[in-house]
């Protein structure tokens, strides 16, 4: 087994579920989150004391005179000022987005996030560009727009609009709409929560999405426009996280590099997202340039969502030098025929592994791949990984670790090192098929149950409420960001030791004890 460099780190591979989309269920009121979440240890390693800003929640609501004594001699900074005016749409139409859901996030330059517990309990940290960004956690009644990246772009890149209640309610559920000044956005895919689509030439401006709800399709605009950016590698500047070349001390903090990426629209590609160790952060980044290749990881959705649901994952393990992919594939069952998934998918997968990417995308020349790989799944995803080793023995045999997240059950048996996540309240992959998904798999294996987690939490974005507690999900009892963090926490871990990697962090993996916010089965 290669050894790789110090700094180095293997990155997952996610998947998405079935979402058809129905009547919404019954009002359990908002879901309000620990304002104390994001100091708990997690049972990996004890606080860092001598940060600057320790990982406490940032409550500014309190302005009591003893505020620096409750945090520890450290006084929380305050919200950042989110814009909440009137939206003209390019029609005339005027929207009055609510103030109480549309948190568009200003994150100074200087002070950019490196770990969810840099944000707030309804906000992830998008490492590419060290924002906080709001994210749902269950179904939403009024549409609104929670953030946009990236907002400088050149044809051929793709945009993706986070918000809420984007889509929702009926068995075939309308389609939300976008554009970008005048020109209509074309080949836009959509769930409840986000909406993705390619930029072609010429779209700059204002960016309006167009929701259908009250039988009818209304505007909302966001307040950061769209303009130009070079085409091929962008230069780094000011706007984005500089590469630290520092580790973070835990694994869910970003680790030495920023987190670049890169579109791929090529006949092969289908949409893949390309995520790699960048200089700077954000699309089209310079790329890290090392001797030694780059884990290769591939992240694999599920049914019923779009592909690009895994940010928090891609994007983290990008930081700490792995190199990751995230390609639409067909949405297929259980017991259907997956040979067609499988032509689509196979040369994406061959086209990205063991070897230089220079061909791929002018951006990552001189970036290579180790022809191991390891894959993460989500729900239908997991199978999808089975059937893609099941297709290609050397394929199989250099297949290092799997991460399954909400994961089917194909009954099939994988090599390497093998971790699965579930969460007590998720209705597509309840405890019954994640246990017996567990059970199946040799060792080394591990187990991570969430407590209060359900299915569509395992996204960036998603959520499966729409579709009712039988078909869809359980409301979570959980801020959707910590169940993302603990997955953080133990993916990079498993990962590193799959590729034989230095370990910072083997401790998570053999000594963290379970806690209220989770347990943990190992058997290694």
């Amino acid at each position: 087994m290669v050894r790789f460099p110090v700094l180095a780190v293997s990155l997952s591979v996610c998947f998405l579920v079935v979402s058809l989309g129905c009547s919404d269920g019954p009002d359990e009121g908002p879901y309000v989150p620990d304002n104390g979440w994001n100091n708990r240890d997690l049972g990996t390693n004890p606080p860092d004391t001598t940060d600057v800003q320790p990982d406490t929640y940032r409550d500014a609501t309190d302005t009591s005179d003893d505020a620096e004594e409750d945090y520890g001699g450290w006084i929380p900074p305050p919200l950042p000022d989110y814009g909440h005016d009137d939206q003209t749409e390019p029609d005339g139409v005027t929207d009055d987005i609510d103030a109480t859901t549309d948190d568009t996030n200003t994150t100074p330059a200087d002070n950019f996030c490196r770990s969810f517990a840099d944000c707030l309990a309804d906000e992830v940290c998008v490492f590419s560009t060290g924002e906080c960004e709001k994210r749902g956690t269950w179904t939403e009644a009024t549409p609104a727009l929670y953030g946009v990246h990236p907002t400088e772009v050149a044809a051929g890149d793709v945009i993706v609009v986070d918000g809420c209640r984007l889509m929702a309610g009926g068995l075939f559920p309308k389609q939300p709409t976008a554009r970008i000044g005048s020109v209509n956005a074309s080949g836009v895919s959509a769930d409840e929560n986000r909406l993705i689509f390619r930029i072609t030439n010429g779209q700059i401006g204002p960016l309006s999405v167009s929701v259908y709800i009250d039988n009818a399709y209304k505007g909302y605009t966001y307040p950061v426009p769209i303009t130009a950016a070079p085409k091929g590698i962008i230069q780094c500047s000011d706007k984005t996280p500089m590469a630290s070349m520092v580790p973070g001390d835990r694994p869910d903090i970003s680790g030495p590099y920023a987190a670049g990426y890169v579109d791929l629209a090529g006949r092969d590609d289908l949409r893949t997202r390309l995520y790699y160790p960048a200089q700077c952060g954000s699309i089209r980044r310079p790329p890290i340039q090392q001797d030694a290749p780059f884990p290769l990881v591939a992240i694999l959705h599920g049914n019923g969502a779009i592909h690009l649901q895994y940010e928090y994952l891609a994007e983290l393990l990008a930081t700490w030098g792995f190199v990751s992919f995230m390609p639409e594939t067909q949405q297929n069952m259980a017991g259907g025929d997956f040979q067609e998934m499988l032509e689509e998918l196979m040369p994406v997968i061959a086209k990205l592994r063991g070897r230089f990417l220079d061909d791929v995308h002018e951006v990552l020349a001189g970036v290579q791949t180790t022809p191991e790989i390891a894959f993460i799944g989500h729900s239908r995803g997991t199978g999808r990984a089975q059937e893609a080793i099941g297709a290609d023995a050397d394929l199989k045999a250099h297949a290092v670790g799997f991460i399954f997240l909400g994961p089917v059950d194909d009954g099939d048996t994988v090599p390497g090192q093998f971790m699965v996540f579930g969460g007590d309240l998720d209705s597509q992959s309840p405890p019954l098929v994640f246990n017996k998904v567990y059970k199946q798999q040799g060792p080394p294996r591990y187990k991570i149950v969430l407590p209060g987690g359900n299915h569509g939490s395992f996204c960036d974005h998603k959520v499966y409420g729409y579709l009712g507690t039988l078909a869809g999900d359980k409301k979570p009892t959980i801020p959707r960001s910590l169940q993302l963090q603990i997955t953080q926490r133990f993916s990079l871990p498993l990962l590193q030791r799959a590729f034989g990697m230095d370990e910072p962090f083997a401790d998570v993996l053999d000594n963290a004890p379970g806690t209220s916010d989770f347990t943990i089965t190992r058997d290694p």
